[in-house]
């Protein structure tokens, strides 16, 4: 080979090389060779509206990029991405880390958008007296409160000095057209068709000599003797105020009957129908010059049974275990203690794990001084050092863990923090179980009459203490807790069944179980009960 083809070969590999260094060099490639992002995610699901949130491992500045734009909305705080569903989608975010202005890490996203999530809003009872009802008692100064479809006046007979003594309980929906007749005795029964028959009509104003404007809302006095079934959708509430003022010396004791003079079938719906009986606590002390009366045709359908109101919101401590002293447990106590995280490759120490798996509850092993005091199947909320929280149930045992510390499963650790955060300061308190079932009693499958072994399972709040009553003393007697969340009865439950449990938790709660067999079969035991929140 010559001189010249050597120089040409020689050429054409160098223009080779610099094409390949172009290359190398390109935007794709160097994001290739960046540092992989250390994300706490990626991969999520959020409904519209909702928020998740993205932390990153590292000191960067940083940026990220949407391939699908207006589907969420992006945020960024320090370390923290904040990432909200907009539109029903998926979509793949990018994110980069930069320092000094140079891209030093990269990490992708993928987030699925899904529809927003329907809100229950549970019925509550009304602790105020309605603004409408099926028969009404003007007080001082009434105002009507709903619109019938004709444009009459409505004239009230007389001015209450006193409201109801008692406001309805309930707050039922309304599904039928009615309007009750006056004071019933029983429940309503059938669809009515108000045809309002004023007996007398008022010739002239009288001269007043005590005026009183009508402007406070109508009060209730229907007196049902019977569960109502149904509640009425009509009631006719005048639109205008009363156009004479019925004033006269007061001279009666009688009840006065609010009258109204339209001519067709007032539309309004009642907001509420009252299930206890609403009397005025005194008599009106006037009386008009004359009394026109209200008269209806029919009585209204029945109506529905009111819903029971809880006390307290679901899955939160009522007042009275708030206030409960359970020492350092006490429901309103914070704890805290570091938080660490392990993969679990048997079972837990209080033999819980089968139960957490089948009601989709996140667990976590507590340290040996708080477990071994009766915390074994706990319900505690962990919150991180950034606020961040999650549920756990106690299901295993620490016995290296220093008073407070908490060592939470992979899977429940990774739900707040990222991996390489490894340890970190937490707080934690006990919470309810939010369980709407009964008790469960779990029996070994060795359990006799003569020597027996049960675990209490869906228990709200932690047991303190178990006890089985002695048919041949009629009195209660413990029975002492095993490490592994077992109560033991060594000498047997004296009889061969069914037994009657004691169980009473850390803030007072006492529950009776009567009728519990011994049950062989690993399968759990409903008691009938649990305890209160």
């Amino acid at each position: 080979m010559n001189n010249s083809n050597s120089k040409k070969i020689l050429c054409i590999i160098l223009v080779i090389a610099l094409l390949i260094t172009n290359a190398i060099y390109s935007d794709e490639t160097v994001y290739a060779k960046t540092k992989k992002l250390s994300l706490s995610k990626t991969s999520l699901t959020v409904s519209v509206l909702k928020t998740a949130t993205v932390k990153v491992k590292g000191n960067y500045k940083l940026k990220v990029k949407t391939s699908k734009k207006k589907l969420v909305k992006i945020s960024i705080k320090g370390k923290k991405i904040k990432i909200k569903g907009l539109k029903k989608g998926s979509v793949k975010l990018t994110v980069k880390g930069y320092k000094n202005g140079k891209l030093k890490a990269k990490g992708t996203i993928k987030v699925k958008i899904t529809d927003k999530t329907p809100v229950t809003e549970s019925k509550l009872i009304p602790t105020e007296t309605p603004t409408t009802t099926p028969s009404i008692i003007p007080t001082d100064n009434p105002t009507p409160s709903a619109t019938p479809e004709s444009m009459e006046i409505a004239m009230p007979t007389a001015t209450p000095m006193a409201d109801p003594t008692e406001a309805p309980t309930s707050m039922p929906e309304p599904t039928a057209t009615a309007m009750p007749t006056e004071n019933p005795t029983e429940a309503p029964m059938s669809t009515p068709t108000l045809e309002p028959t004023p007996t007398e009509e008022p010739t002239s104003t009288p001269s007043p000599t005590a005026t009183a404007t009508p402007t406070a809302t109508v009060k209730p006095i229907v007196t049902p003797t019977a569960p109502p079934t149904a509640t009425p959708t009509l009631s006719p509430i005048p639109t205008q105020v009363p156009s004479a003022t019925p004033t006269c010396t007061p001279t009666a004791t009688s009840t006065p009957i609010a009258t109204s003079t339209p001519t067709s079938t007032p539309t309004a719906k009642p907001t509420s129908t009252p299930t206890s009986t609403p009397a005025p606590t005194n008599t009106p002390t006037s009386t008009p010059t004359s009394t026109p009366t209200a008269k209806t045709t029919s009585t209204p359908t029945s109506t529905p049974s009111p819903t029971a109101t809880p006390t307290v919101a679901p899955d939160q401590p009522s007042e009275e275990t708030l206030s409960y002293d359970a020492g350092e447990y006490s429901i309103n106590n914070v704890h805290s203690g570091e938080g660490t995280f392990y993969v679990p490759k048997a079972g837990g120490a209080a033999n819980l794990d089968d139960y957490a798996a089948s009601h989709e509850l996140y667990t976590a092993a507590m340290n040996n001084a708080d477990y071994m005091n009766s915390l074994a199947g706990a319900y505690v909320e962990i919150t991180d050092k950034d606020g961040d929280k999650i549920k756990v149930l106690i299901a295993d045992r620490l016995p290296e863990g220093a008073k407070g510390d908490i060592d939470l499963t992979k899977t429940a650790f990774l739900t707040i923090e990222p991996e390489v955060t490894g340890r970190m300061n937490i707080t934690w308190k006990i919470i309810p179980l939010p369980t709407d079932g009964p008790i469960q009693f779990l029996w070994k499958p060795t359990s006799t009459q003569y020597w027996a072994q049960v675990q209490i399972r869906n228990n709200r709040y932690p047991i303190k203490k178990l006890e089985y009553l002695d048919a041949g003393t009629n009195t209660y007697k413990e029975l002492p807790r095993e490490e592994y969340n077992y109560f033991t009865a060594a000498d047997g439950l004296g009889g061969s069944g069914p037994y009657t449990f004691r169980i009473t938790d850390f803030y007072g709660h006492v529950l009776i179980e009567e009728g519990i067999g011994i049950d062989t079969t690993e399968k759990p035991v409903n008691g009938k009960n649990n305890f209160p929140y």
